[in-house]
């Protein structure tokens, strides 16, 4: 968005209306950082950080978020958070794994 003749160049302003504070904030943190450490804390911080990386095409931190969400255990996930990433995931052929994973988790 930055780099194109969109309006966030020439506001030097992204508004992110439909994302958590608390995502924001997880966001800017592996954009200083390049580390993940909110999103390994809380399933549904952990699924709303892995759309927005998906939405603005940040990808390394959706491989990453990806990847850890693969290794959770089925218990840590929340309901809400499986069955927004089974929908999510369903969408996108490149994170078929995580709908697999979903499905067990939902099957608890």
């Amino acid at each position: 968005m930055i780099d194109s003749d969109m309006e966030e160049k020439k506001t030097s302003r992204i508004n992110l209306e439909d994302v958590s504070a608390e995502c924001v904030k997880a966001l800017l943190e592996y954009l200083y950082t390049f580390k993940i450490s909110e999103g390994r804390n809380c399933s549904k911080l952990a699924m709303e950080l892995f759309q927005v990386a998906h939405k603005y095409h940040v990808r390394q931190l959706e491989q990453g978020l990806g990847k850890i969400l693969l290794k959770q255990v089925n218990t840590w996930y929340h309901v809400d958070a499986a069955l927004q990433l089974f929908q999510f995931s369903r969408n996108v052929e490149e994170h078929n794994g995580l709908k697999i994973k979903c499905v067990q988790v939902l099957k608890l």
